[in-house]
């Protein structure tokens, strides 16, 4: 898409609604507390700091940082074992989309061995 004066007006006017409604409520940027890392790097993190404490919880299953950091790198160290490569593509399938097992699946394809992902909050 090629911007417009039309689309850029929109867009300044927007940005200032925001900083308008944000004032005095919100900062315009936010640092997180463990800093700025990768996705895996969040996980390893807190996985250290808070090693029991539940990740993620959906459909009555529960998986803490620790179950959430050994299955990445143990499905990371598969997927390289099979020849995936940082920059490679890799199609995840689950019939729970929201499932613990997917959420390990997706943070092993973002692993360093697969290539990192900064999270900017």
């Amino acid at each position: 898409m090629t911007p417009t004066p039309r689309t850029d007006a929109y867009l300044a006017d927007l940005r200032a609604r925001w900083a308008k409604a944000r004032r005095g409520r919100q900062p315009g940027t936010t640092t997180h507390r463990a800093g700025e890392r990768t996705v895996p790097g969040y996980v390893r993190h807190w996985a250290r700091q808070t090693p029991d404490r539940p990740a993620f919880v959906a459909h009555g299953q529960a998986l803490t940082y620790r179950e959430l950091d050994e299955a990445t790198d143990r499905l990371a160290g598969w997927l390289e074992s099979r020849g995936v490569r940082p920059g490679d593509r890799v199609a995840v399938c689950s019939r729970q989309p929201s499932s613990p097992s997917r959420t390990s699946t997706a943070d092993s394809c973002r692993t360093p061995s697969c290539g990192p992902h900064p999270v900017r909050r």
